[in-house]
């Protein structure tokens, strides 16, 4: 749900100092992932950041749960502190938190992801882009139903691509194949230039970017110092003008959202397998003298009878023109 300046779609700001994420909140963002150390792919920032963002910002504050860069196989060592800091996020009033462990080859962990999710208890939980690197080693449908099975509520991901844009097909593969199951988030890369075009051709309702600026910490005319770095910050014209493209997009212009499919027997009738949402443009046949149903809902929501009746799904045997 958006909370800042979009009506439709919701804009995540990746955030690694309480200076970019005021900023994220001022110029429209609707929530920002908070993090440290951005310049290598960010780690988990420090209790006081936590504290600090989630008291002064209005909007949501989903935290990164990583103890240190590179590969996201963890020490056990490593998943206690990530199992304490979820828990500190809890304390703080967090919304949401953002994991992802790999198990062995490189696989989505199927037992400390879901230990992770239970700690979190009623915050959100986003799967990030760990998931990129792990479904490079396996199928990416399979990957998807086991980050599903986690108990993840959001799947941050470019579609195994170096940017969203690249993987547009595989995120977009993504969307149909999570039938609402899972929130995909398209990540990386994106832009106001290229955000108009990602979500038009994937359907994806979420994106997350840095609209990030490189901040040099030298002053003018100062000697170069053994600790001279640069961080990236969040530069807040590129939160506006996400937001002002985002706003831009007409939901008509997306691929719809197709619900999960489900097959049905209906005695000796053939399985009636196509899934539509309500408004699709679909009627549905009544069966009465079927053995074991009475008859199938006639509209999203609002079933006639059956035992086999999904609230979420509508069940058509041929479509109809509206």
């Amino acid at each position: 749900m958006p909370f800042g300046n979009t009506s439709k779609f919701t804009l995540e700001i990746c955030c690694s100092d309480f200076e970019s994420a005021k900023l994220a909140e001022k110029h429209g963002a609707d929530r920002i992932e908070l993090c440290q150390n951005l310049e290598q792919g960010g780690v988990t920032p420090s209790y006081g950041l936590i504290k600090k963002c989630v008291e002064k910002l209005n909007i949501p504050v989903h935290v990164l749960i990583r103890p240190r860069t590179g590969h996201f196989g963890y020490l056990s060592s490593e998943f206690d502190v990530m199992r304490e800091d979820v828990k500190i996020c809890k304390e703080l009033g967090c919304a949401g938190v953002v994991i992802g462990v790999g198990g062995h080859s490189h696989k989505v962990d199927g037992g400390r992801n879901p230990a992770l999710v239970e700690d979190a208890g009623g915050m959100a939980v986003t799967f990030h882009r760990a998931f990129d690197d792990m479904s490079e080693y396996s199928d990416m449908l399979y990957a998807l139903e086991a980050v599903i099975k986690t108990g993840c509520s959001r799947l941050l991901t470019s579609g195994r691509a170096e940017t969203a844009e690249e993987g547009i097909d595989q995120v977009a593969e993504l969307v149909q194949e999570a039938e609402g199951r899972i929130i995909i988030m398209a990540g990386s890369g994106v832009t106001p230039e290229n955000v108009k075009h990602i979500i038009e051709q994937t359907g994806v309702r979420e994106v997350h970017t840095s609209a990030k600026r490189v901040k040099k910490h030298t002053e003018k005319n100062q000697r170069r110092g053994l600790f001279e770095a640069h961080q990236l910050v969040v530069d807040g014209q590129i939160v506006s003008k996400m937001v002002e493209v985002l706003e831009s997009i007409q939901l008509d212009s997306l691929p719809p959202l197709v619900p999960r499919a489900k097959r049905i027997k209906l005695g000796q009738a053939e399985e009636i397998v196509m899934p539509i949402g309500d408004g699709y443009g679909f009627t549905v046949d009544t069966q009465p003298s079927v053995s074991g149903t009475q008859a199938l809902p006639n509209r999203a929501g609002d079933p006639s009878g059956g035992e086999e009746f999904d609230p979420f799904l509508v069940y058509a045997t041929h479509p109809t023109t509206k």
